[in-house]
């Protein structure tokens, strides 16, 4: 029986993509001869789609028939801005959270060296400690900034790091910190208590983009909350952070990204 891959195949639309990936991948253009090699297809199989691909102005062909990528994807990437599409399709899962812990939830991403939430969620409930859309935090003392540094490589840590002017330069250097960062990655999340408020644990999840390089963080400020007779089996901290993982691991798969999520303390680029 055919399975569902194998009945919507679009041998067309996979060779351009194979195409646009494939240049995207080089530093230069190359010829037509190099494409049908290194995608190991006869100049047949794919001329017709290269030439439109140029036509629609994805690729560029220069004088010497040397084939590359237009800026024309970065385009479209600004018309429909990362973190827009991002928080568009964590929104649902987001609520599905939240309902299911009883506890509020938001995303946070990179921006100017710091954190700063994106997308959040309450629970639909009359009482919930949660933070405000648009608000920052530091990187170095939040669970949510941990996430962010630990799930990148060091040149993009080193650079995030960088592009805040608040942070010791050489703070980033520092053995305990980095040590840290290698402990958050092997064990795929960070549970600390709020330096902002008593009682609240920060409990942290990575949303993996390429190379598992987190682009942002899912976080739930959990608050152990009392019992109600109408609610009797209310999720504790460690429930809530397996739902959260869970979550995570959701949204990463629906960025695009589609390695193995289990797979993501096997490169530990933090030592």
């Amino acid at each position: 029986m055919a399975t569902s891959e194998d009945r919507y195949k679009a041998p067309a639309l996979d060779k351009g993509l194979d195409i646009l990936e494939l240049l995207a991948r080089q530093d230069g253009g190359i010829t037509q001869a190099e494409i049908g090699k290194l995608l190991g297809r006869k100049q047949a199989e794919f001329y017709r789609m290269l030439e439109r691909l140029v036509r629609r102005g994805y690729v560029v062909r220069s004088d010497g028939d040397l084939y590359s990528l237009s800026l024309k994807l970065m385009d479209l990437s600004h018309i429909y801005k990362p973190t827009r599409r991002l928080s568009a399709i964590a929104k649902p899962i987001m609520q599905r959270l939240s309902a299911a812990t009883l506890q509020p939830c938001h995303m946070t991403v990179v921006d100017g060296g710091s954190a700063v939430i994106v997308a959040q969620q309450e629970p639909d409930e009359y009482w919930a400690v949660s933070v405000r859309l648009g608000a920052t935090f530091d990187l170095l003392s939040t669970s949510s900034g941990s996430i962010l540094l630990a799930f990148q490589t060091e040149e993009d840590r080193q650079a995030i790091l960088r592009s805040n002017r608040s942070v010791d330069s050489e703070a980033y250097l520092d053995p305990a910190f980095l040590q840290a960062l290698k402990q958050v990655r092997a064990q795929g999340y960070d549970m600390r208590e709020s330096e902002q408020t008593e009682n609240i644990y920060n409990l942290a999840a990575p949303i993996l983009g390429s190379e598992n390089n987190a682009i942002a963080a899912l976080v739930i400020p959990y608050a152990q909350r009392k019992k109600r007779k109408d609610a009797l089996d209310l999720p504790d901290r460690d429930a809530c952070l397996a739902l959260l993982q869970e979550a995570a691991r959701e949204i990463s798969a629906l960025t695009g990204w589609t390695c193995d999520a289990d797979s993501i303390c096997e490169d530990d680029t933090t030592s």
